[in-house]
């Protein structure tokens, strides 16, 4: 849409520069104007709309939301802006939204999709990455029937395998040179890998992934503090969680790196693959025995990794806090097998 300046670059008829008119442009409402600047509708001399040639040239209702745009004292250039957005600065969250307005159900997110989506756009992995599975999700990878589709092959079939047509499915999982693949990656579970809808496999969870969160509380006034360990499967279930009381703690960095230590070492006792250690202090670890201590024990498990979680993973130990501190001692819990 353009903003009006001076208004010698602006169709009057053809260009959309009027604010929440429905039609976009005038052109079927006053096709007599068609050779005519927006310009002409100006005051030159005193930087305001010419009111009587606006009300008698427009249907009341245009010339109400003309009236209503605002030009600056000082006259300057046309611009073009993003309609989309109120700070007029193009977003693809703000086309989409248009997009959608458009036509809701073309663009309509499946509830399956919805949660996955937020997740995608999160994931602290490359760009590249997100977009091609966000074309997975939306069928819009160049297999042989997509292009079959389109006229752009003669053939349907899957080069690789020769076995059936190369939809989406079958390029994911049913061809025997993809499961090959996928047989390599040993932390994936391909129990009942081709028997569920393609949505729901997209989705799913790695059935091996173990994630383990820390966090501390610190109480400065009596030196004393609480940090928790929980430990949680790919389904979000509890395996074990655990609450310690630490005294003589001086700093609120010393509870987080002791939360930290006690972490590393259930994931070293638990000798499994593939465990996440998360925690959500973005302090730099400063030389220390328990930093140093914490980083050792993590260098003796290679294939475990660590990162920050949110806030809102707090609750179950806010609750193993409030116990341990009511108790006065170390409480452990243990989901039972």
């Amino acid at each position: 849409m353009w903003k009006v300046g001076t208004g010698t670059n602006i169709s009057i008829s053809q260009d959309i520069w009027i604010p929440d008119y429905v039609n976009g442009r005038l052109l079927s409402r006053v096709g007599n104007l068609q050779c005519y600047k927006v310009a002409g509708l100006i005051s030159s001399n005193e930087r305001e709309w010419n009111k009587e040639l606006i009300v008698n040239t427009f249907p009341e209702d245009v010339a109400e939301l003309i009236l209503r745009i605002p030009l600056s004292i000082e006259p300057h250039e046309d611009s073009l802006a993003w309609s989309g957005e109120p700070t007029a600065v193009f977003s693809a969250r703000s086309s989409y939204k248009l997009l959608q307005s458009l036509d809701p159900t073309a663009y309509a997110l499946h509830n399956i999709y919805r949660d996955f989506y937020k997740k995608l756009w999160r994931t602290e992995i490359p760009t590249k990455i997100k977009i091609f599975i966000w074309k997975i999700s939306w069928n819009y990878i160049a297999n042989k029937v997509n292009m079959y589709n389109r006229r752009l092959v003669n053939s349907r079939l899957c080069p690789r395998c020769g076995g059936g047509e190369e939809t989406l499915n079958h390029l994911f999982r049913e061809c025997p040179v993809s499961v090959e693949v996928w047989k390599v990656l040993s932390e994936l579970d391909l129990k009942g890998f081709t028997n569920v809808e393609f949505s729901d496999w997209l989705t799913m969870a790695v059935a091996s992934l173990i994630k383990i969160n820390f966090d501390g509380a610190f109480d400065e006034r009596s030196k004393v503090s609480a940090s928790g360990v929980v430990v949680r499967d790919s389904r979000r279930n509890i395996l074990l969680s655990s609450a310690d009381i630490h005294r003589g703690v001086h700093t609120a960095f010393t509870t987080e790196a002791l939360a930290c230590r006690r972490a590393t070492q259930i994931a070293l006792d638990m000798k499994e693959e593939g465990i996440i250690i998360e925690g959500d202090s973005l302090t730099k670890p400063r030389p220390g025995v328990i930093a140093r201590e914490s980083q050792i024990e993590k260098q003796e498990s290679q294939d475990n990794r660590g990162r920050f979680f949110k806030r809102s993973q707090r609750r179950v130990m806010k609750k193993h806090y409030s116990l341990s501190r009511k108790w006065k001692s170390p409480l452990i819990l243990k989901r039972q097998k």
